[in-house]
């Protein structure tokens, strides 16, 4: 079951802006897929053109150790297939 995070970020204005996603879900569309373990592999890998933004990362480290990698990807799948 995948588990709600909190991203906090400045505004153009200076404003705080509060934005809420799910733990795994790095294509920000709502949904833990196998759309999301791909990006995390390319992102892993260095592969050009997967470049993840602030919030995507905070989704991806579903450990919350600071970095995406192999342990991420492993719970990631486990969330897909229920667990």
């Amino acid at each position: 079951v995948a588990e709600d995070y909190t991203y906090f970020s400045w505004g153009e204005t200076g404003d705080i802006i509060v934005e809420e996603g799910v733990l795994g879900d790095v294509t920000l569309d709502g949904v833990v897929n196998v759309t999301d373990i791909v990006m995390m592999v390319g992102y892993i890998m260095g592969q050009e053109g997967v470049d993840l933004s602030s919030e995507q990362i905070l989704a991806g480290d579903v450990h919350e150790d600071g970095v995406i990698n192999v342990t991420d990807i492993v719970h990631v799948i486990s969330i897909i297939l229920g667990g």
